[in-house]
């Protein structure tokens, strides 16, 4: 919740929490939804990166580091 309030998806996090700590199952257009939405969210994000940031994404191995 905190992110998505910094990168102004704040609706997607709060579908995503519902379907987790909600009662219930969420139905299966709700899922496929919230993934299309999803997609839609990152390509809008990218699209506010710079071009170099864009091409280099793919290859950047940050997320594989060990953490603390």
């Amino acid at each position: 919740m905190e992110q998505s309030g910094v990168i102004g998806h704040r609706e997607l996090a709060t579908r995503a929490d519902r379907a987790v700590f909600g009662a219930g199952e969420p139905a299966a257009t709700e899922i496929d939804s919230y993934w299309d939405a999803i997609a839609k969210a990152r390509k809008a994000l990218s699209r506010k990166a710079p071009r170099r940031a864009r091409l280099l994404r793919p290859w950047q191995l940050r997320s594989l580091l060990a953490r603390d």
